[in-house]
């Protein structure tokens, strides 16, 4: 059943439990809340059908410098800013889709070219998950409740656990036929006490049993999770814009077949030079899908303590176990240790050092039998950039002991520097700079970063553990 909800508090259905999801136009409060970014509205301006406006397709806001913005009347509403509007009384700006909502005959819409779109999400309660929901979700974003790529989460538990088995029953055949080997070498005429054993292919099936056995035990632990009855699916963060390196690589994975789950964090994109491109990550959303891959985009604040669990729970209710964690998200403000302030240090260490271990935990908690893998983003700049730096040296240390101590659960962990990459934030002084100090006379490029998780997200990367990879090109050298 369909129900309006106030505008000015659209999480109030779900607080006092008479909704399940809510479509809400962000910014709102999201503590408790998930929230999964739908589209962006253009804002428009309602003017009167004879304004001198009306005629153009679209405007600045400098256009309506000395109009009288009906809009910016608290006591009035929309709909009765409209109604003033078309009796010639002043102008109203406001989403398109409000517009439309109370258009008149006497008035047009007009886009403002200039001011920042507004997000519509599908909002939910972090604790309030259920199949129906998560079938929902999957309806909303395109999908059929019984298509096989919006499985429920009874389903996708079902689906791993099948996984589960499969593995387990290969690795038990795979250690019986090791241990026969070891015990009867000479079964099969392989070995004679007077005559030394032949080399090559003329070996006796013992020693063929026991490099069979071998090899198809390292191929389990190295190539499980690409085993499984469905897509892999990858976590993701730090994708806010087409240029950086989560993009770079939620696309070259979803190329090899894996489902991506992609998280942003648009008011951190705010604060920094390039701003938030909520466009970026829906046409890279969309690529994605053009491919035949599946691409959810989630909305996380990493700074809250809460976010981590929360969201690997509400990727894998939706998408089905993680097996791919690629940790591409950061706090990075510069500033030295004689400037820094204890707000900034506490700030960068919650996103970059707390953050990547709650995920890490979240991520291990829910791993599939196959196993799965971690990859974490670093960097050794702290020299005037400290807070940073020193939270990305804490992340190394973190991620390095996750492959010791979650190799039991068949994952794989390491930490990747991929040295000074342009990704939008370089001005043209710093790139001519550090272009010189490249032995190649050439930057990184994203590219270059994903390649290098694309393999160790691989069958073939999976020997590969425990590590913090330089991939700068020899910048470090």
């Amino acid at each position: 059943m369909i129900v309006p909800i106030d505008a000015q508090d659209p999480s109030a259905r779900l607080r006092d439990d008479t909704a399940d999801v809510v479509f809400a136009r962000l910014p709102i409060e999201t503590e408790g809340l998930h929230a999964i970014p739908l589209y962006e509205e253009q804002p428009v301006v309602v003017l009167p059908k004879e304004h001198a406006l009306a005629d153009e397709a679209d405007v600045a806001l400098a256009d309506l410098a000395g109009e009288t913005r009906l809009d910016l009347d608290d006591s009035l509403a929309l709909e009765a800013a409209v109604e003033v509007v078309e009796a010639g009384a002043g102008v109203a700006v406001m989403p398109q889709s409000l517009a439309r909502l109370f258009a008149r005959k006497g008035v047009v819409a007009r886009s403002v070219t200039d001011l920042p779109t507004t997000t519509i999400a599908l909002v939910w309660p972090a604790d309030g998950t259920t199949d129906d929901v998560s079938d929902f979700i999957g309806v909303v974003r395109g999908r059929t409740a019984n298509s096989s790529r919006t499985r429920s989460a009874e389903e996708a538990r079902a689906a791993a656990a099948a996984d589960a088995k499969s593995a387990r029953a290969a690795r038990a055949k795979a250690k019986k036929a090791a241990k026969n080997a070891r015990e009867n070498p000479e079964k099969g005429g392989g070995k004679s006490a007077s005559r030394p054993q032949a080399r090559g292919p003329q070996r006796g099936k013992g020693a063929a049993a026991h490099r069979g056995a071998a090899a198809a035990d390292r191929a389990i632990r190295q190539n499980g999770l690409m085993t499984q009855s469905s897509a892999p699916v990858a976590l993701l963060t730090g994708v806010g814009r087409r240029e950086n390196i989560a993009a770079a690589t939620a696309l070259t994975l979803a190329r090899d077949g894996w489902d991506v789950a992609l998280v942003t964090w648009a008011a951190y994109d705010r604060t920094m030079s390039w701003g938030d491109r909520p466009d970026d990550v829906a046409s890279l959303a969309a690529e994605i899908e053009a491919l035949g891959r599946r691409a959810d985009v989630f909305v996380a604040d990493l700074a809250d303590a809460s976010a981590a669990s929360s969201l690997v729970g509400e990727v894998a209710s939706a998408m089905g176990p993680v097996s791919g964690l690629v940790l591409s998200h950061s706090q990075s403000v510069d500033s030295s240790i004689l400037d820094t302030t204890v707000e900034s240090f506490d700030r960068h260490f919650a996103v970059n050092v707390r953050a990547a271990w709650l995920l890490i935990k979240a991520f291990a908690e829910q791993v599939p039998d196959g196993g799965g893998r971690i990859v974490a983003l670093t960097s050794d700049h702290v020299v005037h950039n400290l807070p940073y730096g020193a939270s990305k040296g804490a992340l190394d240390r973190i991620v390095i002991a996750a492959a010791r101590e979650l190799g039991h659960l068949r994952i794989t962990s390491n930490a990747l520097n991929p040295g000074p990459v342009d990704t939008g934030w370089m001005d043209d002084a710093t790139r001519e700079t550090l272009t010189a100090l490249q032995p190649s006379g050439a930057l990184g490029l994203p590219q270059d970063a994903a390649n290098i998780v694309r393999f160790l997200l691989s069958a073939e990367g999976g020997w590969i553990s425990g590590q913090l990879i330089k991939s700068d090109g020899g910048f470090s050298v």
